[in-house]
């Protein structure tokens, strides 16, 4: 018995040094997988993420920043139309018997046609639909015409500011020959900038782009007017006692304001077609000052007895403040495609415009409105 327990005792003291360094080791859980073959045991062990993850706030400012750029140019082939913009007026005179006449006045418009204005714009489009974007576009015209007088018809011009001139009557001794022409002329000149911000969103199949800023606007109208005629002092045409009469009318009327413009542009394409049909309606209220001005010289040249030049100027000048209301339409037909990483466009399509009580080169008041096509291409990068 006690050979076996000294067996023992030697044993024990073999494996104490064993037993000691086990304890000192961190227990180990053993997860084994439930499976028909025989699988090695699954230490398990607790993981730590070793950097806080992102905040909202930065994604937010990945999207703001990693979107593209959109940029176009093209005309507007558009016409205007006045509510009140004559070129001049004439009279004539039918005798109804001894010493009755009667005279009919009739209105003679300026002609406008189709006129290329440019359209510019340039923008960037976030991921998130947040963007920018600035747009220009000019319009610049003129037209002109002239009417001759007959001893039966005066010509009259425009009425700036109450100023005007005519051509002589033609009555008998009258200081000045009748029978001269009057020329007339118009120029009608349009500046317009935009700087918005923009907000592409989708509703269904429909692209939705709302845009919001503020619109800076110069008009600019003039009208000129003038004619020449040969006149005798006592009405009777003697080599030497001619002179030569000059009347020129001139007017100058400007429009400088700036103030909110909204817009909303809605696309859907058809089918995968790479068409889409697509309209603009914008609105703008224009706040600045409206100003014109006017002056008419009178010219008068002799040759006798001394060579003498005698000049004299009526003026009239005018200045107000005005609110000017602006209504834009834009509809037609855009087709683009996808290459790589640019996407351009062409698009085409109808538009209008209505500039409320911009008035004329010769009114303050009265409508002005734009009617024609648009021809535009751009590119999304």
């Amino acid at each position: 018995m006690k050979k076996y327990f000294a067996v023992a005792l030697a044993g024990l003291l073999f494996l104490l040094p064993t037993l000691t360094a086990s304890a000192e080791e961190p227990v180990r859980i053993l997860v084994a997988e439930q499976s028909v073959g025989t699988s090695a045991p699954v230490e398990a062990t607790v993981q730590f993420d070793p950097a806080p993850r992102p905040m909202a706030a930065d994604n937010g400012a990945d999207q703001l920043w990693g979107g593209h750029f959109v940029a176009g140019a093209g005309v507007y082939i558009i016409r205007p139309y006045f509510q009140n913009n004559p070129a001049y007026f004439t009279e004539t005179f039918a005798s109804a018997g001894v010493s009755v006449f009667t005279s009919e006045t009739a209105q003679h418009d300026f002609s406008w046609g189709l006129n290329a204005a440019p359209v510019v714009w340039l923008g960037y489009v976030s991921e998130c639909g947040l963007g920018v974007r600035a747009r220009w576009w000019q319009f610049d015209q003129r037209s002109a015409t002239s009417a001759m007088s007959d001893p039966n018809t005066i010509v009259f011009s425009a009425e700036p500011g109450g100023l005007s001139i005519e051509t002589p009557t033609g009555l008998p001794f009258s200081a000045v020959e009748p029978g001269s022409r009057m020329f007339v002329s118009s120029n009608l000149k349009l500046n317009v900038w935009d700087f918005e911000g923009t907000w592409e969103t989708a509703a269904g199949r429909w692209g939705l782009l709302f845009s919001g800023g503020v619109r800076y606007a110069h008009l600019s109208q003039d009208y000129n007017a003038f004619q020449t005629s040969r006149g005798a002092t006592f009405g009777i045409f003697i080599p030497g006692e001619e002179f030569l009469l000059t009347d020129l009318l001139s007017s100058g009327h400007n429009f400088n304001g700036a103030g909110p413009t909204l817009a909303l542009e809605a696309k859907r394409p058809i089918g995968n077609s790479g068409l889409s049909l697509f309209a603009n309606l914008r609105g703008a209220m224009l706040f600045g000052q409206s100003k014109q001005q006017v002056d008419q010289p009178t010219i008068i040249e002799r040759g006798f007895p001394i060579p003498t030049t005698s000049v004299s100027v009526t003026s009239f000048s005018y200045v107000r403040d005005t609110l000017l209301p602006v209504a834009e339409l834009e509809m037609g037909v855009e087709f683009s495609r996808t290459w790589g990483a640019v996407r351009p466009f062409l698009r085409t399509g109808l538009v209008a415009q209505t500039w409320f009580d911009a008035g004329s080169a010769s009114n303050l008041d009265g409508n002005l409105g734009f009617l024609g096509l648009s021809v535009t291409a751009g590119l999304n990068y």
